[in-house]
């Protein structure tokens, strides 16, 4: 289900990726039942507040994902689109109260409020910028020499590209982040003897779960890793990541 249409798209998700998305479909299914009549919503506002938390949820799992294969600057709307989507197929499939097409906007507001700013994609664009003319400091009431050997200079330059950002384009700056990472030494012993039982390679194993090699080893090491890594790691052994953590 499409909700966002693009003329582009997103990468083949690995098996690790999906066997995630399918446990968030599951939690989002969970906290939706209670909220559900027979013919109509118990308590719609409710039901609306989880997809608003899970489709932030699901968008930085995906932005993971794919953080290995495109641009994630130059795929932002359609990385929230999928994400989107993913979420409304939950309440869709109840067909009670609002109907899912009314929610797309107000999720994919709750994806850019996430994010900070206004959602990206495709590549930057830059504008010509023509270089000033003598008429054009006169009109600003500048008497500038036209013998100027520095005026000359600029002036037989001609035009250049020039960075000129849009409004969508300027970041504002960033509220501080709450730390993703976990740390669960028994986990990281347990990640070793899967390794060194299940006969892959760390390359593998790192392969398989969409991970940087580095990631993997400090993980080993220290114990620490970000919970969305860990998930995947969790995937690719094929338990939970409740159990993984006991």
């Amino acid at each position: 289900m499409c909700l966002l249409a693009s003329d582009r798209i997103l990468p083949a998700k690995t098996p690790a990726t999906q066997a995630l998305l399918n446990q968030k479909r599951q939690r989002i299914d969970e906290e939706l039942r209670p909220c559900r009549g027979d013919y109509s919503w118990k308590d719609e506002p409710r039901a609306k507040d989880v997809l608003r938390t899970y489709v932030c949820d699901i968008y930085d799992c995906l932005k993971e994902a794919y953080s290995y294969k495109v641009s994630i600057w130059e795929w932002e709307k359609e990385i929230a689109a999928e994400a989107v989507s993913i979420t409304l197929g939950c309440w869709n499939k109840y067909k009670l109260g609002t109907h899912h097409l009314l929610l797309v906007e107000p999720l994919r507001n709750t994806i850019t409020q996430h994010v900070g700013h206004e959602l990206r994609s495709g590549p930057i664009q830059h504008a010509l910028i023509k270089p000033a003319t003598l008429e054009t400091y006169a009109a600003a009431g500048l008497d500038i020499d036209s013998k100027s050997p520095l005026l000359q200079a600029a002036m037989s330059h001609g035009a250049q590209q020039v960075f000129v950002p849009t409004p969508s384009q300027i970041v504002a700056p960033q509220p501080a982040k709450i730390s993703r990472s976990i740390t669960s030494p028994s986990a990281a012993r347990k990640l070793e003897q899967f390794i060194s039982t299940s006969g892959l390679t760390l390359t593998q194993f790192a392969g398989k779960a969409e991970a940087d090699q580095r990631t993997i080893r400090r993980f080993r090491r220290t114990g620490t890793v970000d919970k969305t890594v860990l998930a995947r790691i969790a995937g690719v052994m094929n338990t939970s990541v409740e159990k993984l953590l006991k």
